[in-house]
């Protein structure tokens, strides 16, 4: 199993996992023009620990650099810059610095772990400055009239919490409208199965066989959600940290991940 460098992308885009679609905790999006040649303005985004946070350019727009603070992400694996012919990062003091030759049309953080200012630039004086801060959901769009104005009535999927491995929670499942943020059960919530009666739940995925090993790290660093891939690019796995929130878009099924 190859593991993924980054948390999916388009914001997991409702990661299709068997016969549910999940999205794995807290992404941010902020969806803006990015008027980089035209002076300088400002946004605030929020984006919950260990979620994803995706910036949108435009690409005729005159940006050309992004510059990131180190400290959001746990290495530069964790970014990805889109654009024509985006350099790899240089390390400017404590940013990390990316270069295009033309334009820059996507900017992705994946597991964000602290807040900080992310800068998208025409190179010269002309930028968009994003405001990063942690919190428990995404902040509102900061474009709200790009918004979608369809009044239809979300549908309910539930998510069934109630694995075939001897766990036990107080309740078996939770349920929410499409595109809501639900919590999964924390630590306290479930009893372990008679095999481990010892065991500490790290989380929740929708694997049955998610790595431990992965789990452990991502809850012992305070990284939060996680996600794997196969060799051909494909998501196999999604492990949410217990308490965690994940946004619904689909009915699944979340299988308990136990300390060894």
């Amino acid at each position: 199993m190859r593991i993924a460098r980054k948390l999916t992308a388009v914001a997991a885009s409702a990661a299709l996992i068997g016969a549910g679609s999940l999205l794995a905790a807290t992404p941010a999006q902020a969806d803006d023009d990015n008027r980089c040649a035209n002076g300088s303005q400002t946004e605030s985004v929020t984006v919950a620990s260990g979620g994803i946070l995706e910036i949108t350019a435009n690409p005729s727009a005159g940006c050309t650099e992004v510059v990131v603070p180190t400290a959001m992400v746990a290495s530069s694996a964790a970014i990805t810059v889109s654009g024509t012919g985006v350099s790899s990062p240089t390390t400017v003091g404590a940013d990390f610095k990316y270069t295009a030759t033309s334009s820059i049309s996507l900017v992705e953080l994946s597991s964000v772990i602290a807040g900080g200012t992310i800068v998208i630039s025409d190179g010269g004086s002309n930028s968009t400055t994003y405001t990063v801060t942690i919190g428990s959901s995404p902040g509102p769009n900061p474009n709200p009239s790009r918004s979608s104005s369809s009044s239809a009535a979300p549908q309910t999927f539930e998510l069934s919490l109630t694995p075939a491995d001897g766990t036990t929670c107080a309740n078996s499942s939770e349920s929410g409208s499409a595109g809501t943020w639900v919590n999964v059960p924390a630590a306290n919530d479930c009893a372990p199965p008679a095999s481990k009666p010892n065991a500490t739940l790290l989380g929740w995925a929708t694997s049955p066989d998610f790595p431990v090993a992965i789990a452990q790290r991502q809850v012992d660093n305070g990284w939060g959600a996680y996600e794997t891939f196969n060799d051909a690019g494909q998501l196999t796995g999604v492990f949410i940290p217990a308490g965690g929130a994940t946004l619904v878009s689909a009915p699944g099924k979340l299988y308990a991940v136990w300390s060894e």
